[in-house]
């Protein structure tokens, strides 16, 4: 064989070989999962901790019964938190209040931006009780694309930072209103493992929130 041809021979092989390299890498590209972007303040993500039943994308938010019951902070409080321990997957019914749609009336007394998207508010039931709270959660919608509620995520999402003026930054400190504001909150009953979040000491709160309106103080 001649030095000419071994030399073409090797180059067609290299080149064979770059084009090799390329598909995987193109398939590698297609194959790797999507990647929820990071917000460009606060350092937000999605959760991972039942995230599926905190934004009703789980198989089981077909269980929940849609017509509203009334219910009070001070109600809320008696609810008794159910024995068995939550894990990551935990599916939906941990307790039967998670297959319930609540109604609430009652006054935002503090907020801040958690890192997983949500906003964090907790609602008085007079407004100037700052002891007996109950924690609701605002969805952020780009951060709960595979739930058939993202419409109505986006309108309370909306709706909230209109009332505050604007979009909280995460932290780890609330803010507290001076002047409490007055609303009727529509969610779907949850329980969170307890760690130390404001809100009910049983862990029960209202994730997520579906409807959010403004209700007269009087």
């Amino acid at each position: 064989m001649t030095k000419k041809t071994v030399t073409r021979s090797h180059f067609v092989r290299r080149r064979n070989v770059v084009k090799a390299i390329g598909v995987l890498a193109a398939t590698a590209a297609i194959a790797t999962p999507f990647v929820a972007p990071t917000a460009p303040s606060g350092h937000q993500n999605p959760g991972v901790w039942r995230w599926s039943v905190k934004t009703l994308s789980d198989l089981e938010s077909s269980q929940i019964n849609k017509t509203p019951i009334h219910l009070s902070v001070s109600d809320a409080e008696k609810f008794a938190a159910p024995k068995a321990k939550l894990a990551t997957g935990t599916v939906r019914g941990f307790g039967v209040e998670e297959t319930k749609t609540y109604a609430i009336d009652a006054f935002i007394i503090k907020y801040k931006a958690e890192a997983d998207g949500d906003y964090h508010v907790l609602l008085s039931e007079d407004g100037k009780d700052t002891t007996h709270l109950l924690g609701v959660e605002v969805v952020r919608p780009d951060f709960a694309a595979n739930s058939p509620h993202i419409g109505e995520f986006s309108a309370v999402r909306q709706f909230f930072e209109s009332l505050v003026s604007g979009k909280p930054h995460s932290g780890s400190s609330y803010k507290t209103l001076t002047d409490p504001i007055p609303v009727h909150v529509v969610g779907i009953g949850f329980w969170d493992e307890t760690h130390g979040q404001e809100g009910m000491p049983s862990g029960f709160e209202i994730h997520p929130v579906i409807d959010m309106s403004s209700k007269p103080s009087h």
